[in-house]
């Protein structure tokens, strides 16, 4: 499985040559309706997104990007759209037919392509908001989407994903309804995954946060940590294994 960072939520995720993207938001929407300032510009455009399945894991505009999920609508007609009550709805006013949307709720479970989809809880200020398990290629990886903390969050997780996870992807920045990376820490110490990736920082400057000290704590906990570069495709086998060579020496 290779695993590209877009900036805030959103990734790329590719195995067997198709493509899962996972909140992308690429345009200026947030910066030209809400004042937002672009901290980093977009590394990619919607053509070079090229993606076969699209999920946003709720309806905020920089999860759904209300001018990018309408373009990639109309290059990509092959494409699947997917997600909880709320974003169903918008892809609907924005004309994306039923017939090439999937519905996530908490524990729904659907095979896309190679990518088997699985909706967790997640506590937003969008109440239909879910996160995410994705298992293929032998990996397992949970992406929190937007969330708050509460202690039955990890144990949920962990229920679904067997508790065996690859890599968690895990917003920090402690703002706007999300968890802050000191709650963060105590999700990831329960789930324990192979790797640890933070997210949801470094795209707006009026929320954001520096994610090292996160990593720091986490490693200090025994687990692995990094952040992933902005726009470069990373294999995850050789990002786990690199990390586990290291630590052996």
């Amino acid at each position: 499985m290779r695993v590209t960072w877009i900036s805030q939520g959103g990734y790329i995720c590719e195995v067997d040559r198709c493509r899962l993207v996972v909140d992308p938001y690429l345009s200026d929407y947030g910066e030209v309706t809400r004042g937002l300032t672009r901290l980093v510009p977009p590394p990619f455009t919607a053509e070079q997104l090229q993606p076969d399945v699209v999920v946003c894991t709720h309806d905020h505009l920089d999860h759904f990007d209300p001018l990018l999920i309408p373009e990639l609508d109309r290059i990509y007609r092959g494409c699947t759209f997917v997600g909880p009550e709320s974003v169903v709805r918008h892809y609907a006013e924005v004309g994306i037919g039923a017939e090439r949307t999937v519905q996530l709720a908490p524990r729904d479970s659907h095979t896309l392509g190679p990518f088997q989809l699985s909706a967790t809880v997640a506590y937003h200020s969008d109440p239909t908001s879910v996160g995410l398990v994705i298992e293929a290629a032998g990996r397992i990886l949970y992406v929190s989407g937007d969330t708050e903390y509460r202690d039955d969050l990890a144990p949920q997780v962990a229920q679904i994903s067997r508790g065996e996870i690859d890599v968690v992807f895990i917003c920090i920045n402690g703002r706007m309804k999300n968890m802050n990376a000191g709650e963060a820490l105590q999700v990831v110490r329960i789930l324990d995954p192979r790797l640890v990736v933070p997210m949801h920082y470094g795209l707006f400057a009026e929320n954001t946060v520096d994610p090292e000290p996160f990593l720091a704590d986490c490693r200090h906990a025994g687990l692995r940590a990094m952040a992933l570069p902005l726009g470069r495709e990373m294999v995850l086998k050789n990002i786990i294994g690199e990390l586990e060579r290291h630590e052996s020496h």
